[in-house]
């Protein structure tokens, strides 16, 4: 067995244990009675695979919470796909019932780069509103500096011309006091 982590806790297991030898029966059968008898049975195993396999406490097994789904895998593309082929209506009733998805290899593939793209996605996500909440920061860290830094520069204006009325008063005009001590 096998578990994908995905967000939020949440878990997939995979359970690769599955019955070969019906489905072996079934492709290498000659007559067509016999054929179909055996594809009946690869059927039945499967059916009888996805009942058990909806009654495992996986939660228990493995010390899991938040199981979404447990993945029937299946070795080869043709297991699964025979079944549904003949039986695709009442088996997928009864994956959807039992919480189970079908796979084999390449529909394996796209739910692992789906649970990886997913989890890449959520971190993205996370990078970004770090870098939003950082830049925030230096914005509101400029708008702060630039506001003081008039106040500043208006307070050096005003104390600028305090001294030149007082130096004008004391020495710089005919009404000095400079003038009028001399």
């Amino acid at each position: 067995d096998f578990i994908l982590n995905l967000q939020d806790s949440q878990k997939i297991v995979i359970d690769c244990k599955v019955s070969l030898k019906n489905f072996e029966d079934f492709v290498n059968s000659k007559d067509k009675i016999m054929r179909e008898k055996n594809l009946n049975k690869h059927i039945e195993s499967v059916k009888k695979h996805i009942t058990d396999l909806g009654s495992k406490n996986y939660s228990k097994l493995y010390k899991l919470e938040n199981i979404q789904y447990v993945v029937m895998f299946m070795p080869f593309d043709a297991c699964y796909l025979s079944v549904l082929e003949k039986e695709n209506s009442s088996l997928l009733d009864l994956c959807f019932e039992k919480k189970i998805l079908l796979a084999g290899p390449i529909s394996i593939m796209s739910l692992i780069a789906t649970a990886t793209s997913i989890k890449n996605e959520k971190k993205n996500k996370s990078l970004v509103s770090k870098i939003v909440k950082e830049a925030t920061a230096i914005y509101d860290k400029y708008t702060f500096l630039k506001k003081n830094l008039k106040k500043t520069i208006d307070s050096h204006k005003a104390h600028t011309n305090s001294l030149k009325q007082v130096i004008n008063a004391a020495y710089g005009s005919n009404q000095s006091l400079e003038d009028k001590l001399v």
